[in-house]
């Protein structure tokens, strides 16, 4: 992976939850923020010089309807 990679994008869950591969890594994480693949990658221990994206999705609630009138 050195060399080859500028930019390292990566999902965290917004529900709160891991995925049970993912579960025993939160327990370590020093940015829990960023999710357990985020801080794995953007930790000190990493020697590749990458820069890293988390994406995380937006949990619409329902808003009430709006009614639009057009004259």
């Amino acid at each position: 992976m050195v060399g080859d990679l500028d930019l390292i994008m990566v999902g965290r869950s917004s529900h709160g939850t891991d995925s049970e591969a993912l579960s025993g890594l939160s327990e370590w994480t020093d940015l829990p923020e960023l999710g357990p693949i985020g801080d794995l990658l953007a930790s000190e221990d990493t020697t590749c010089p990458v820069s890293v994206l988390v994406v995380q999705q937006q949990i619409r609630k329902e808003s009430p309807k709006i009614a639009w009138k057009f004259w």
